[in-house]
């Protein structure tokens, strides 16, 4: 179905209205910008509509004021168990844990992995040994039973980058806005 829309898109960009919540250049708005110009599209072309929140989001696509709609998996879970929206995508690497009928973009044609992450900020003189210790602190905790329950539960990914590495694929996303 993810291809289907992209061939529709190919043929006339501005056709469908993606929405997205609560920010332009947010990573549920880039992720979708990354998918349409991996399909060969421009994504400025796209006719995206911003709205202030999820439920917000999810009222315009139930009464057909988008097209379809970009978030997290997360956000849409209780809908998708209830069979109140069919999901077209991931951008993981593989289908999700609960999500086995939610095919990747990559197994649609797309090449798209894209990692919707949260991070850890602390203010900018922190020194070497503070980040170290925080790098280690997560590391512990991300070990805990507590936490491999809480990403079971909500699906997510375990991916846990210590600072060198987040500070790296953060700046990349940065300059693809």
């Amino acid at each position: 179905m993810g291809r289907s829309c992209y061939t529709h898109l190919r043929k006339k960009p501005d056709s469908l209205k993606i929405g997205f919540a609560p920010d332009f250049g947010n990573d549920d708005q880039i992720s979708f910008a990354r998918a349409t110009e991996m399909a060969g599209i421009d994504p400025y072309r796209i006719q995206f509509l911003k709205f202030d929140s999820a439920d917000d989001l999810f009222q315009a696509l139930i009464d057909h004021e988008v097209d379809a709609a970009t978030t997290t998996i997360t956000e849409v879970r209780h809908d998708y168990e209830k069979k109140r929206l069919k999901l077209v995508a991931t951008t993981t690497s593989q289908r999700l844990d609960g999500f086995e009928d939610v095919p990747t973009w990559k197994e649609q044609g797309i090449p798209l992995i894209f990692s919707h992450w949260r991070g850890v900020m602390g203010p900018k003189q922190m020194s070497q040994h503070e980040v170290r210790e925080w790098d280690q602190l997560l590391q512990k905790m991300t070990k805990t039973k507590s936490w491999k329950k809480a990403i079971k539960a909500k699906g997510l990914d375990k991916s846990l980058y210590e600072q060198q590495r987040g500070k790296g694929l953060y700046g990349r996303s940065i300059k693809a806005i």
